[in-house]
């Protein structure tokens, strides 16, 4: 018994130390993205190290004192290296006999994150231990907790969902964003870290172990008055972003009757005056919905672009609300697509419950599944025959994980969010919007609904059952055929190569990103990296290489949703190497396939241009100024329904004249079938953002005309209800608005 106790007390417990540190590996490495050498990996152990770097300082401070024997610099050196050493160890030997993630992109993670971590927790523990020695454990541990929790603060009183913090370094936010990486201000943040707590370190071990006079009461001084200091300085620095460094950015203001509005000065005028409008529709659409009036204006940061949002919320691709601070951030150009969405999180909020007005303990369910039920349309489809597609082709929801918050994220994301938000329109529909608000504050079915979730999700899945579905099982794969983050190997080294390599394909540097592609390859079997492949092989002349590169691969594919983007991919190349009857096979698959609205349009106009060699051949290896003007040429004497989709959207990226295009619609318009219905839309869509909003109503009701599918119907009704009830309204209401 007393050689064990010899042993676990060597060198102040060192060995126990590093036991901790090996079993919490094992742990991390059993653990979905914690288990490779990443991001994840390092952040995690940054926070450990940090604990247990602090508890060991005030170990060796405690002994120091009690003995007073020679100088502990060696014991910190020793231990804090096996510290480091150890998770190294671990992940590596898993990386061998597993994934195997390139080491260099997880080493610049693990040194710039998780290094300086272990100083932080070493300035911390000597400082406690220095000016208050009699509590140093408990209050280091306070003192810990308080530094670990500032970005809570910062997430609920500012915009960002991004935290810097000394403990851990960087943290990208609450919503998932793969392409991290270790950019030049986490450098200069980390410096700035080790510069400060390495001062913290120097000045009280010299007082502790060196014995030099130093003032206690200064030293805390100095401490508080430059750690506040930087916090207050932060967003100055990017390290937080604050409400006035969002307004510094997004520079004008719009105000309404229910709306505080800022975005850029670079946006288009009109484009502002159409987004007002929906806003305030959409408002009226919530009311009635949820049985609310909000008594507080709502704000809504609208950004330039993603780059705009990613360095100021800090995620690119998503957008979010904060209902508790009754705020939507959204990029400008989806906001057709989102708006509502967001804004419903936040009429959602005057009956949510906690800090943060969500649902209940927090269920990502019932958060975002209420959001999708006020706005039931998923990328043109209507949520509910959308999930009946799901249920019919057997990608089934799992309901008994629906109290679960994890359960949400280890599927598809797609798959969520579609049954959630069907799952709550069910509900709603069938036992009306007040006992759903009473669920979303208090998770208890069988109180509020008198049954069972098993029994109401039994009664969901009958109705899934009878309700009536044309499209295709492609369809299905396309919208469920995905794969969750958690089950994706090296995401944050494959989300930044790919990015990369995407990068230098558009600016021509074929042979460094067919490198990089190929390194993507190498640990995933990623379908955008071959699909980046093969373009770039065809680039380099390589034709027969890059197409059968992508016939051999395709088939691996199959049952996903990857798979329509490489048939769609495949179809261009062939068409590029002038193979117009297989690449016209492709599209013709595509089409009778009908994955998505978008992809049986592009497929649906390949094969119109395909009928012509020349024209085929120009547009697809024309720039979107040459695309355009094919595509208005084809329009010269009647309406070509299927290019006005694209049409549309090449006029809007290259800012062609509202009026000059108008003109190109001077014929006659007649919707019998798909294309027409789906070209009226896109129009309807298109004049409303130019404050059009007779043409936009005129369209919107020509595209009703085509019913045939109950899914894209709904959607149809929808715009036309909008674009209605703008029309009727928008002198009104623009008279009502106020500018800054």
């Amino acid at each position: 018994m007393g050689t064990v106790k010899k042993i676990l007390s060597y060198r102040n417990h060192i060995l126990l130390y590093l036991f901790f540190v090996l079993i919490f590996n094992i742990l991390l490495i059993n653990f979905p993205l914690t288990n490779v050498f990443s991001f994840e990996f390092s952040f995690a152990n940054s926070i450990f190290l940090a604990l247990l770097s602090g508890l060991y300082a005030t170990s060796i401070v405690k002994n120091y004192q009690r003995t007073k024997l020679s100088s502990p610099f060696h014991d910190f050196l020793i231990a804090y290296l096996l510290f480091l050493l150890l998770p190294l160890a671990v992940i590596s030997i898993k990386s061998f006999f597993s994934i195997h993630c390139p080491f260099l992109e997880g080493f610049s993670f693990y040194f710039v994150i998780t290094f300086p971590s272990v100083i932080v927790g070493t300035a911390l523990g000597l400082l406690v231990s220095f000016i208050v020695p009699k509590f140093r454990i408990i209050l280091f541990i306070l003192l810990f907790i308080l530094i670990l929790f500032i970005p809570l603060y910062e997430f609920y009183v500012n915009p960002q969902v991004y935290f810097y913090n000394p403990i851990f370094g960087y943290f990208p936010g609450t919503i998932y964003d793969e392409a991290i990486s270790v950019s030049l201000r986490l450098i200069i943040y980390r410096f700035l870290n080790l510069i400060f707590f390495g001062s913290v370190i120097l000045f009280t071990s010299r007082a502790i172990f060196l014995n030099q006079r130093i003032s206690k009461s200064l030293l805390t001084v100095i401490t508080l008055i430059v750690a506040l200091a930087f916090f207050y300085l932060s967003p100055v620095f990017g390290f937080s972003t604050n409400i006035v460094r969002m307004k510094k950015y997004l520079d004008k203001e719009i105000t309404t009757n229910h709306f505080n509005i800022y975005y850029s000065s670079n946006l288009n005028d009109n484009l502002i005056k159409c987004i007002t409008l929906y806003h305030e529709y959409y408002f009226k659409e919530l009311s009635q919905f949820f049985e609310i009036e909000p008594n507080v204006k709502i704000t809504s940061f609208l950004f330039l672009n993603s780059e705009q949002k990613k360095e100021l919320l800090g995620s690119a691709n998503a957008d979010i609300a904060k209902p508790w601070l009754h705020q939507v951030y959204i990029d400008y150009d989806d906001f057709s697509s989102i708006l509502k969405h967001e804004l419903a999180h936040c009429f959602a909020g005057f009956f949510g419950t906690g800090p943060f007005k969500i649902a209940d303990n927090f269920n990502p369910y019932l958060t975002e599944g209420t959001a999708v039920a006020a706005d039931p349309i998923y990328d043109n489809n209507d949520v509910n025959r959308l999930a009946a597609l799901a249920y019919k082709h057997n990608f089934h929801p799992d309901f008994s994980q629906f109290l679960n918050p994890i359960g949400f994220y280890v599927q598809p994301s797609s798959t969520s969010y579609i049954y959630a938000g069907s799952f709550s329109s069910y509900l709603i529909d069938n036992y009306g919007i007040k006992k759903f608000k009473e669920l979303y504050s208090n998770i208890n079915f069988k109180k509020i609904y008198g049954q069972s979730l098993d029994t109401l999700s039994k009664q969901y899945y009958s109705y899934l059952d009878t309700t009536t579905v044309t499209a295709t099982i492609d369809k299905a794969y396309y919208y469920f055929g995905r794969t969750s983050i958690f089950y994706k190997a090296c995401p944050r080294y494959i989300a930044n190569t790919l990015n990369a390599a995407w990068a230098d394909y558009q600016n021509k540097n074929y042979k460094e990103a067919k490198r990089k592609f190929k390194d993507v390859l190498s640990v995933s079997n990623n379908y955008s990296a071959v699909i980046g492949l093969s373009y770039s092989e065809f680039n380099l002349n390589n034709r027969s290489k890059a197409i059968e590169l992508l016939e051999s691969k395709i088939n691996n594919y199959k049952k996903s949703a990857y798979y329509y983007s490489m048939e769609f991919s495949l179809g261009d190349l062939l068409l590029k190497d002038k193979n117009t009857q297989d690449a016209d096979t492709n599209y013709s698959n595509l089409s009778n396939q009908k994955p998505s609205y978008t992809f049986l349009n592009l497929a649906n106009l390949r094969q119109e241009l395909v009928r012509n060699d020349t024209l085929a051949e120009q547009y697809i290896q024309g720039k979107a100024k040459t695309r355009f003007n094919i595509l208005k040429n084809l329009n010269l004497n009647t309406i070509n329904y299927i290019s006005i989709p694209v049409l549309v959207e090449l006029a809007e990226n290259l800012n062609v004249d509202f009026n000059i295009f108008k003109k190109v619609l001077e014929k006659k318009f007649i919707v019998n079938n798909f294309s027409s219905s789906y070209a009226a839309y896109k129009l309807s869509l298109y004049f409303a953002r130019n404050l059009d909003f007779s043409d936009a109503v005129k369209f919107a009701s020509m595209s009703l005309r085509y019913k045939q599918d109950g899914s894209l119907y709904r959607v149809l009704q929808s715009n036309c209800d909008t674009q209605y009830w703008i029309y009727k309204n928008e002198e009104r209401l623009l008279s009502t608005i106020k500018e800054k």
